[in-house]
């Protein structure tokens, strides 16, 4: 739903798995993050409970933001559940299948979408 014609209003949706719910949520997001994308900073949250349904979800993001000419270089999303710094090599950009995943560069830009766990929000924000 867009907020062209006026204020969204909440929604509650349950169905079952692989049936969409994810779209339901994130094109609203989005279309906020690309509405407001002259703006620097974290417009959105989005809290999982699971690193690997975070991370199953942060690839489904890259490759809708990648794919979509209007929001390709224009909205960034960031992967901030506990990985992301060490010895291994964590993303710093976006790209077709992947989101910002180094921690360091996710706090020094605060990506417009953040896609995180309760004990990370508590952590890193």
């Amino acid at each position: 739903m867009s907020s062209t014609n006026g204020e969204p209003e909440p929604t509650l949706l349950t169905t079952g798995t692989g049936s969409g719910k994810t779209e339901s949520f994130l094109f609203p997001i989005l279309d906020y993050c690309y509405k407001n994308r002259d703006k620097k900073g974290i417009k959105a949250i989005i809290l999982y409970p699971m690193n690997a349904l975070a991370t199953d979800q942060a690839q489904r993001l890259a490759e809708t933001i990648w794919n979509d000419e209007r929001l390709k270089g224009n909205i960034t999303a960031g992967l901030f559940i506990g990985t992301g710094s060490g010895d291994k090599k964590y993303h710093s950009d976006m790209g077709a299948d992947h989101i910002i995943e180094n921690r360091d560069r996710i706090i020094d830009t605060k990506p417009d979408i953040l896609l995180t766990n309760f004990k990370m929000l508590d952590y890193g924000f």
